[in-house]
């Protein structure tokens, strides 16, 4: 099962640390890879990521543009993924996106994960798998979709990072709890059933592992991985809503969420203005 990842506050081991630099004018070389260097306080082992991979660089971003190469070696292969992200997603809408970096890994199951900055909800970093760009584009796409929905349903709006678990009196991710009214909360009382929330071990973790049973047992997941917890329902949803894909009757309440919420239109209407053939879905349906 390929895998897009919601990462808690962990280390991932950097390739080369961050050089300072305030370059006027971002630079690039023949093979289009950002080589104006950087400083960022939050592009470092502390801060970005979790274990899943080596970081092999990364991109500090502000305000949905790239102000220069904080981590790592020039790679065109991250700036290709970062101008697939903008694609999709309109500037202004990535705007709590502080960082965005790559792994090389073809034989990883993870295409990309999300990490937030800091000790604060403010700032994300998106890491992605860049192997994975040619060895399935359109599986990459849609991860980039899938990844932004976790950037927006952790922002101070809907989640609490100052309240412990203990205290917490809806869902608590790893990063902190949900308010009421979050965007996340509203999908666990629309399509998650008690029973299915009490058959995961760890919310916060997720369950891979019980995903398929859930899936076979419900048609209006979009597919296994979206069975593993409330947060990757919402996220594959998401990415299906952006690009129009075809889903069965089953699924689609789960793309209407969004279609009726104003704030994604611009959103959908970007990626759907993009030159690109929009991208096929590969996940195995869900139900009996």
């Amino acid at each position: 099962m390929l895998r897009r990842a919601l990462v808690l506050l962990t280390a991932v081991v950097l390739a080369a640390s961050c050089a300072v630099s305030e370059p006027d004018v971002r630079a690039n070389d023949a093979d289009g890879a950002t080589v104006e260097r950087v400083e960022d306080p939050d592009c470092d082992a502390a801060t970005i990521g979790g274990e899943e991979a080596t970081l092999v660089a990364a991109l500090s971003i502000s305000d949905g543009v790239v102000e220069g190469l904080c981590a790592g070696e020039p790679d065109a292969r991250l700036d290709a993924a970062w101008s697939e992200l903008i694609d999709i997603v309109p500037l202004d809408r990535l705007d709590a996106v502080g960082v965005f970096g790559a792994f090389d890994d073809a034989d990883s199951d993870v295409l990309a994960f999300v990490a937030m900055l800091g000790d604060a909800n403010e700032r994300f970093g998106i890491v992605v798998n860049v192997a994975a760009i040619d060895l399935d584009p359109d599986e990459f796409r849609l991860t980039l979709a899938h990844e932004v929905s976790h950037v927006f349903t952790q922002t101070p709006d809907q989640l609490d990072v100052t309240v412990d678990e203990a205290d917490c009196s809806t869902l608590y991710n790893g990063n902190g709890c949900f308010l009421d009214g979050a965007l996340v909360m509203e999908w666990i009382d629309r399509f998650w059933s008690e029973q299915q929330l009490a058959s995961i071990p760890d919310l916060a973790e997720g369950d891979e592992d019980g995903a398929d049973r859930r899936c076979e047992l419900d048609a209006g997941f979009p597919g296994p991985y979206s069975a593993s917890s409330p947060e990757e329902d919402l996220a594959e949803s998401f990415s299906a809503y952006v690009f129009d894909l075809e889903v069965p009757a089953a699924v689609a309440p789960r793309v209407d969420f969004f279609a009726v919420r104003s704030e994604f239109d611009a959103i959908r209407d970007h990626a759907l203005r993009s030159t690109q053939v929009p991208p096929v879905s590969s996940a195995d349906l869900c139900g009996p």
